[in-house]
Order: structure tokens, then C-alpha cells, then sequence
């Protein structure tokens, strides 16, 4: 197993539920020797380790025994001391021009507001896509760099309700390495793209 591959399963394992961090330590000959794992306390361990099991064999198709992922859980009062603040999202705000639209959407980080801008087409698709180009845009500005594009936006029904749901992948990645997530539209369909944006990257941007 190489670095890059090893760089992808930590990646994949930092994004699951109540993972803090993910450490992939390897063997004399590049095989997976042991998998730590540091976890917010309050799931029974076992479930995470299978957790980290089905998301190596489903995404890798590595099988591990349960013997070699290990899991450390933080007391509550540790987890706010060592868990970063996450960047949050503030509002979003339109201008319309013509037949042309530019959204932009505000985010807070620790100690910075960051403001983010898109703009295209005025159409009901190209407003939902400038919502997510406009949250990668304030995140890249926050960053000092280009690191995310933006892979794909859909608003889809769920039950009797509709779920904006964005994926976006590092540059040049090629599709490779993806991260999702989603948010429930409740009266903005924009805000709900935007904070979509922001739930596939916070796991990121916590410990980049």
C-alpha cells in the first residue's frame, strides 16, 4: 500500500460518525498492520470498529480483522478541548442582473468571517450549482488556496421532504476521493445547498 492510498483510508475513516482521527499503520511489506482509531466517547466501540471494517471493505474492498483496529474514546470534557471549532455557515444573499444571478454566502471560522462568491446563469439549476460554487469560494478564501471542486449538486425527495445534496473532490483528483453530504431545504433551497457544501468538507477542514 502506498502513501497516497494510505492518505485515501484515513480520509475515508476521519469521516465517519464520531471519528476524531485515524491512523493507518503498516507492515514490513505495505499491508495493513493496525488501524487507531480516537473517537468521541459514547458508541460502544464495537460499532465503530465495524463501522471501519464495512467502510474499508465497501470503499477499498480491504478486508481487516477486528483485532487490528483499536479504539481510543475521549472523555466529554477532552473532546472540547481537543476538537477544533468548526466553520459555520452564516447566511447567503442574492443579487439578479438580467439573465444573470451572483450569490453570495457567508461562513464564520475560528477568529475570520469569510464571504464567497458565484455567479451564472439566473436559471432554478444554475442558482442551486452557484450556491455550492459560492461556500467553495469562501472556503478556498479562508484555505489562501484552491483545494475542493465541485463534482455535483441535486435537490432530491426524501420522504415528504427535499434534501440538497452536494459532492465535491480535492483538485485534480480526477473523481477520486469524493465527499458528500447533505442538508434538509426547509424554506431556501440555496441555504440548504450551502450548508450541504460546508457538511462534506468539515471533516476536512477540522484537521487540515
Amino acid at each position: 500500500m502506498g502513501k497516497k492510498r494510505v492518505e485515501d483510508v484515513e480520509l475515508l475513516l476521519n469521516q465517519l460518525r464520531d471519528v476524531i482521527a485515524a491512523k493507518v499503520v503498516l507492515d514490513e511489506h505495505a499491508g495493513i498492520a493496525a488501524i487507531r482509531v480516537l473517537a468521541k466517547a459514547g458508541r460502544n466501540a464495537r460499532h465503530l470498529v465495524r463501522d471501519v471494517q464495512s467502510a474499508l471493505m465497501g470503499k477499498f474492498g480491504l478486508e481487516v480483522a477486528a483485532e487490528n483496529i483499536t479504539v481510543a474514546q475521549l472523555a466529554d470534557e477532552l473532546e472540547e478541548e481537543l476538537i477544533p471549532p468548526r466553520v459555520q455557515f452564516h447566511g447567503v444573499s442574492w443579487g439578479l442582473y438580467g439573465g444573470s444571478a451572483e450569490v453570495q454566502v457567508q461562513l464564520a471560522a475560528p477568529g475570520a468571517s469569510i464571504i464567497g462568491s458565484a455567479s451564472g446563469p439566473a436559471t432554478v439549476n444554475g442558482r442551486t450549482r452557484l450556491a455550492a460554487e459560492a461556500t467553495l469560494d469562501a472556503i478556498h478564501s479562508y484555505l489562501g488556496q484552491e483545494v475542493f471542486e465541485l463534482v455535483d449538486v441535486r435537490i432530491v425527495p426524501m420522504s415528504e421532504q427535499r434534501v440538497a445534496v452536494v459532492a465535491v473532490s480535492l483538485v485534480g483528483n480526477e473523481g477520486n476521493g469524493s465527499y458528500v453530504g447533505c442538508g434538509l431545504v426547509r424554506l431556501d433551497e440555496s441555504e440548504a445547498v450551502a450548508r450541504a457544501t460546508l457538511s462534506a468538507l468539515n471533516r476536512y477542514l477540522t484537521w487540515l
